[in-house]
């Protein structure tokens, strides 16, 4: 009996997650996007780079704690000793865990304008499967009505059997192609839900959204962008800025921190001539204490240091060019894509869909062969497939555009 019931929960709970699932609304890019920034993997590690480096900073602000000895001589003796650390050193190195855990947080920034790009081409790789796949089972469904045609005539006598054998032929590589199709869209379904963070990906998952034509983008603007709060620049100025402020905690190094003692006899006092001995009896005394740098003066942490400077302002130079290079290639990349696609609507699609119908009319009339029909049908699927091509690079364009810059355009 209690199996019987634990097997009706589990249905229960099965067709419960299955109607769940399936009322989930489609997700729009900015709902992907939002929460890949949440859910990615790179992303979560990246911010714990940044708790890292600011647990850092703290460390670098910390106090010395004092230190506590006794001595069991005659007379007794109890001792505390406390780092006086609030020289130019301390200063150095909060500057300089300052600055580093600013480099993480860029970082960090940097990676989200990453990732955010990286779902909005996987988005768009499924927009145009999911296209692809429209057309060829809109290819597949018009061959399937020509055969159904051709069979008619060929019972009829009006058409020859080679005719429905080549339509035979055709519709079976529509099926394959459509097919084809269908494993591509599922694909990129799974490859996007990896992107964004999810835990149990659905071969089902679904967008909202097409490969449509785009209005107010706000993609053109971003071609006089100069991508100079770009934040993996931003992070190499301040790794720049951290490698001088550890320069400068070198050279500083040389200096001793002087170090404070305090010192107790419960038995007798100190010699009551001395002028840093205190308290009732004499029994308290002051001491300090320096580390004397005869032997060694820090040439090596001083020279690496210099060589971290020179280092992380070469890094920074690279960053620089690279962003120039990259909104260059990729406002060229956008506008050739925009001209395609203006092409595109500018007519060659409409000349491709009346070329079709009026071939499949004259086919159909007896004044066009099957060949001409068929060369119509794929000269018809070639054209959609190039536009849905052409739009995919639109948008992937003017995206790369918006991560080359480092902004994003108006939202969709």
């Amino acid at each position: 009996m209690k199996r019987s019931v634990w097997a009706l929960a589990g249905r229960i709970i099965v067709v419960v997650g299955a109607a769940t699932l399936a009322q989930t609304p489609p997700q729009t890019l900015a709902d992907l996007v939002a929460r890949a920034m949440e859910s990615n993997p790179e992303i979560r590690l990246a911010m714990v780079r940044v708790d890292s480096a600011r647990a850092e900073g703290r460390i670098a602000r910390a106090l010395p704690n004092p230190t506590l000895t006794a001595a069991p001589n005659a007379p007794y003796q109890y001792q505390a000793s406390l780092p006086l650390d609030f020289g130019p050193q301390r200063g150095h190195r909060t500057g300089a865990s300052r600055s580093g855990s600013r480099a993480a947080e860029f970082d960090l920034d940097d990676l989200r304008r990453q990732i955010a790009f990286e779902v909005r081409r996987a988005y768009y790789d499924l927009l145009l499967a999911q296209a692809q796949l429209e057309v060829a089972a809109g290819q597949r469904d018009f061959l399937r009505q020509v055969l159904a045609a051709d069979s008619a005539r060929v019972r009829a006598g009006d058409a020859p059997a080679r005719n429905l054998i080549r339509s035979e032929i055709e519709l079976a590589r529509a099926d394959a192609e459509s097919n084809q199709a269908a494993a591509a869209v599922r694909e990129d379904r799974l490859g996007l839900q990896a992107l964004i963070g999810v835990a149990a990906p659905d071969s089902e998952f679904a967008v909202a959204g097409r490969l449509t034509d785009p209005r107010d983008t706000g993609f053109d603007a971003l071609q006089s962008a100069t991508g100079h709060d770009r934040p993996d620049l931003l992070a190499s100025q301040r790794r720049r800025d951290q490698a001088a402020a550890l320069r400068r905690l070198a050279g500083a190094a040389t200096l001793p921190v002087p170090t404070l003692t305090l010192a107790y006899q419960p038995r007798g006092g100190f010699d009551r001539r001395d002028w840093w001995t205190v308290g009732q009896g004499n029994q308290l005394s002051f001491g300090l204490g320096l580390q004397l740098p005869l032997f060694y003066r820090n040439g090596g942490e001083r020279d690496r240091a210099s060589a971290g400077v020179v280092a992380a302002t070469v890094a920074e130079s690279r960053t620089r060019l690279a962003i120039r290079s990259e909104i260059a290639i990729a406002a060229d990349q956008y506008r050739a894509a925009s001209a395609l696609v203006a092409r595109y609507q500018g007519g060659l699609l409409a000349g491709a869909d009346s070329a079709l119908a009026q071939t499949r009319y004259a086919y159909t009339a007896g004044a066009a062969s099957l060949l001409d029909l068929l060369d119509a049908i794929r000269t018809s699927v070639e054209v959609r497939l190039a536009y849905a091509r052409a739009m995919h690079d639109y948008w992937i364009g003017g995206y790369a555009l918006a991560a080359a810059t480092g902004k994003d355009p108006a939202p969709q």
